[in-house]
């Protein structure tokens, strides 16, 4: 008696995997466009909230000041932590690696880090993160109306 309920829920089961396997492949071969759209846009979603992340952080830093002792701490760890967010975004651009190794160098105490310095790194960190979401959406836009292959 078990075995049968068994064979019947594996069938049932089976049956059920084989009709949503079709339904993805239907969904594969005739709205491929439409699933590379939501692709690219989930995509640019998560590289927008990544920027998002990165920008609340240098808005901590710029609220700081390394002249003043009690901020020095804070200030290197924050850039230790944006070194870590924008890693990735490194290995992918040369602009952000060079920004990553200034970013570890400061943070690491291999540099002497100033308040100029600070402000040189919070301010070339906001253009490539400008630069970077600029870019995205305008490919966003190219890849939405840009010309038709039929």
């Amino acid at each position: 008696m078990l075995e049968k309920l068994t064979a019947i829920v594996s069938f049932f089961s089976d049956s059920v995997s084989l009709v949503l396997g079709l339904i993805a492949l239907y969904a594969l071969i005739f709205h491929r466009e439409k699933i590379s759209a939501f692709g690219r846009i989930l995509a640019h979603t998560l590289v927008g909230e990544r920027m998002k992340k990165i920008k609340g952080a240098l808005a901590r830093l710029d609220s700081l000041n390394f002249e003043v002792k009690e901020d020095k701490r804070e200030i290197l760890a924050l850039l230790g932590e944006l070194a870590g967010m924008i890693r990735l975004l490194g290995d992918g651009n040369a602009q952000f690696k060079v920004c990553y190794d200034e970013l570890i160098r400061f943070a690491d105490g291999l540099e002497q880090l100033s308040e100029p310095k600070k402000r040189r790194l919070s301010e070339q960190l906001h253009a490539l993160l400008d630069e970077q979401t600029l870019g995205a959406a305008i490919t966003l836009l190219k890849e939405h109306h840009g010309p038709k292959s039929d």
